[in-house]
């Protein structure tokens, strides 16, 4: 791994920054900046500028002292491809400034990617999944009170529980992409008491994750915990490796008592009647009314919600513009005259179809979509390769990687 590049400035930079995301918005007041959740937004937005600006001078610092070299890294063709793919579709657009704040933090999500290529090694992953953990509990406290109706209903939100987000569905995001280091953090700490409240935290995380009532996010964490137990119960050499690495063998009693007492907080906690405020801006339907509704209600008639013809038409535009689509965040602009009285009414207008794959082939095109394609394929490679010959530490963090990615990748779709 590097060893000449400084690390300890980006480190902390990175780790305040997992640590503050969630939570940012709470420094946010009402009385500040009223309104839907713009200052929320705001202040996470202008967090990742800070973060990409702070990482950016590092490096041109380490450039200028000659201490600067990029690292040979697969993703960095196919990421930059996207994000500038992304950027010249402006060009076509209909309204391009709409686009440039979505373009504004692709730019700073590139450079934080890079930024941790080049200043981060395997020797890192455990304080960056700590403090994830951290976050993650302090943003699940907040969504569980809220959903017990204990407190933290002065948070700006649009539907109850949603932590220190506007939307439960972004709050849900953010745990499936978080739970795995929670995981992570468990498997790579040496410390017990550490373990203990890691154990917590993802706990914590899994069960504000069920009080969300995301359906798709469920389906998304659980097809990746599902994919991870079969790669592993095909790959015995890797599965025996991680086992011995991280003392599963010989501590098959400890981990029986964790997964039960995780288990039987999740059943329980689903069980529990909500007791948010009725004071939201928009309240759960009758098939979302507690977490086992919401479970139960996957299959019943009608439970997507108008989502398959906003599929449908959102088709229609792609086959419209099916080479470079309609420009990036374009999609709510075009999509109106495609509807045709299916989704659109008086009180609500959809901003966006709820199928990223989609909503990308209509606002990029099919070579915008080829060249996401194309960054999955190559990070799903990585993402093999180093579980078939990296160290163990590599194996565990890229298991916990590629299972997030999968969560989100669910999710999204």
């Amino acid at each position: 791994m590097k060893t000449s590049n400084p690390t300890r400035i980006p480190l902390g930079l990175l780790s305040l920054g997992l640590l503050l995301l969630p939570l940012v918005g709470l420094l946010v007041l009402p009385s500040v900046l009223p309104g839907l959740g713009a200052g929320d937004l705001l202040a996470k937005r202008m967090l990742l500028y800070i973060l990409a600006f702070g990482l950016s001078a590092i490096w041109l610092l380490s450039a200028i002292r000659m201490t600067a070299s990029m690292p040979t890294l697969p993703l960095a063709l196919p990421a930059t491809a996207y994000v500038a793919f992304n950027l010249f579709s402006l060009s076509w657009a209909i309204n391009p400034f709409s686009g440039i704040v979505e373009a504004a933090q692709l730019v700073a999500l590139l450079i934080i990617f890079f930024g941790i290529v080049f200043f981060l090694g395997t020797n890192h992953i455990l304080t960056l999944a700590q403090f994830s953990a951290v976050g993650g509990l302090l943003v699940s406290i907040i969504g569980i009170g809220q959903y017990l109706g204990r407190g933290f209903e002065w948070i700006p939100s649009v539907g109850l529980p949603s932590g220190g987000f506007l939307f439960r569905n972004l709050a849900a995001a953010y745990l499936v992409g978080n739970i795995p280091f929670g995981l992570l953090a468990i498997s790579l700490d040496p410390s017990r008491l550490r373990k203990i409240l890691w154990s917590i935290a993802t706990t914590s995380m899994s069960l504000f994750l069920v009080y969300t009532r995301t359906r798709g996010a469920w389906i998304g964490l659980g097809g990746a915990i599902l994919l991870a137990c079969i790669y592993l119960g095909f790959n015995r050499p890797l599965r025996e490796n991680l086992a011995g690495r991280f003392g599963l063998q010989v501590r098959c009693r400890a981990l029986f008592l964790g997964v039960s007492v995780t288990l039987i907080v999740l059943v329980g906690g689903a069980l529990l009647p909500t007791r948010t405020s009725k004071e939201v801006y928009q309240r759960f339907d009758e098939k979302k009314s507690s977490p086992a509704v919401a479970a139960t209600s996957l299959l019943a008639p009608g439970s997507d919600r108008g989502r398959l013809a906003m599929w449908k038409h959102t088709i229609e535009i792609i086959a419209d513009h099916p080479l470079t689509g309609v420009g990036l965040d374009n999609w709510e602009f075009v999509y109106p005259r495609y509807d045709r009285g299916d989704k659109i009414t008086g009180a609500s207008e959809p901003v966006r179809p709820h199928n990223d794959f989609l909503w990308i082939a209509s606002e990029l095109g099919l070579i915008g979509l080829a060249l996401y394609l194309w960054l999955l394929f190559i990070a799903f490679r990585t993402v093999h390769r180093l579980l078939q010959r990296g160290s163990e530490e590599a194996q565990a963090t890229v298991l916990a990687c590629g299972g997030a990615l999968v969560a989100l990748l669910g999710h999204s779709c």
